[in-house]
């Protein structure tokens, strides 16, 4: 199973669109990498974040045991980033690094 998602604990967005406890790269293994102010965020609620703390993970339905497990230990896992072409229908498009995907195993 992957898994992945973005976070930041106290997030407090600045005018480029970077939260102030990240660091923005415009550059990732030889390719560009689209700012964030010039990505599109479609999302119904906007950006969504978790506290590292209490966040679980709960895997259900098609498995033989449902399992919860907490960031610390799905951040344990293997992880790989890859860049991303995001291409949109109503005619937008950028690149971006996404990632980490966390590798996890059933127990």
């Amino acid at each position: 199973m992957l898994t992945t998602g973005c976070i930041s604990n106290t997030p407090q967005e600045t005018e480029s669109g970077v939260q102030d406890n990240e660091t923005e790269i415009l550059e990732y293994e030889g390719g560009q990498l689209t700012p964030i102010e010039e990505q599109r965020n479609n999302g119904i609620k906007g950006t969504q974040y978790i506290d590292r703390d209490t966040y679980t993970l709960k895997i259900s339905g098609m498995v033989n045991e449902t399992e919860n497990i907490s960031y610390e230990q799905l951040a344990s896992y293997p992880a790989v980033s890859r860049v991303v072409p995001l291409d949109c229908v109503e005619g937008w498009r950028f690149t971006a690094l996404c990632g980490p995907v966390y590798r996890w195993k059933p127990s």
